[in-house]
């Protein structure tokens, strides 16, 4: 199978919460062995034709059955690819509670142990695009995606933030995005305009393009101070939408805030931890909860 053979299009329903087990970024190990020939070392990317998705899901179910007494676990894409010199990686997207929500999953294997780690992937994600050489240097790295907003069921808009992960010698992974800052111009931030221009064709004029142009505009927001080092980017704009009368947009105010995390932000917080809106009140009183910035 190759690492196109199943792409994730489905664009967001049931659940926002990955399993409890999957942790981003964390390393877990297990003595798991795959039933397969695990693909030489530094082999790159897309490898592994001889692998069926019946053999990843039966090594990973093992494996998850071990590090989390877990159930049967579902892939949707998978592939072999080169993320650090000298070995191959296996990524996969899994689908959990009815195919509700995806992780994207990096496993390791040393000849006698696993090395699993999970990161954001929100659907539609596909491993073709997001699993790149961002850089350069012949080896790949991963692009998360996380929606904006998070998971609000049907109203849901499809806009996501990507962050740059690279792979370590540890089996960790880094978060290079500002040193790719070249890269987000070149493509990740021309993809968001195309987003951002195909909205009136997706969405009628009222509330619901209201709340996919705030996303964007808070996407944008988050990328100047990734990766321009504007900390206060959005501070402004996300004070107005505290008040505005569309309740996603409001949630979304909180998001910024809670990402700005100065005394200022805090400060505006504090007051929509007061709001009628027990679901904004509530995302405001966790956003306090994180020591601020200076």
């Amino acid at each position: 199978m190759t690492l196109g053979s199943v792409r994730n299009t489905i664009l967001c329903v049931g659940l926002s919460l990955a399993p409890a087990w999957a942790q981003t970024g964390r390393v877990e190990t297990a003595k798991v062995r795959p039933a397969f020939a695990w693909p030489e070392a530094g082999q790159d990317a897309r490898v592994g034709s001889s692998i069926t998705k019946g053999q990843v899901e039966e090594f990973l179910t093992t494996a998850y059955a071990k590090l989390y007494a877990s159930e049967a676990v579902k892939v949707q894409q998978f592939g072999f690819v080169r993320l650090w010199p000298g070995r191959a990686t296996l990524v996969a997207t899994i689908a959990g509670g009815r195919d509700m929500y995806f992780t994207l999953e990096a496993v390791d294997f040393d000849g006698s142990q696993s090395y699993v780690r999970f990161l954001p992937a929100d659907p539609p994600y596909d491993l073709n695009a997001e699993v790149v050489d961002v850089d350069g240097d012949g080896v790949s790295e991963i692009l998360t995606s996380k929606l904006a907003g998070g998971y609000q069921g049907a109203s849901t808009k499809p806009v996501t933030w990507k962050r740059v992960l690279k792979a370590r010698l540890d089996h960790s992974f880094e978060d290079v995005s500002i040193k790719n800052r070249a890269y987000y111009e070149r493509r990740i931030i021309p993809e968001l305009d195309i987003t951002d221009s195909g909205l009136e064709e997706r969405y009628t004029l009222g509330p619901d393009l209201d709340e996919a142009k705030a996303a964007v505009q808070l996407v944008r927001f988050k990328y100047r101070r990734m990766l321009y080092g504007e900390q206060n980017a959005g501070l402004e704009t996300a004070q107005a939408w505290t008040v505005s009368p569309n309740s996603g947009i409001r949630r979304l105010a909180v998001e910024v805030l809670s990402d700005i995390n100065t005394d200022a932000a805090r400060e505006i917080l504090t007051r929509v931890s007061y709001s009628n809106d027990r679901i904004v009140a509530g995302a405001a009183k966790r956003a306090l909860e994180k020591p601020a910035l200076k």
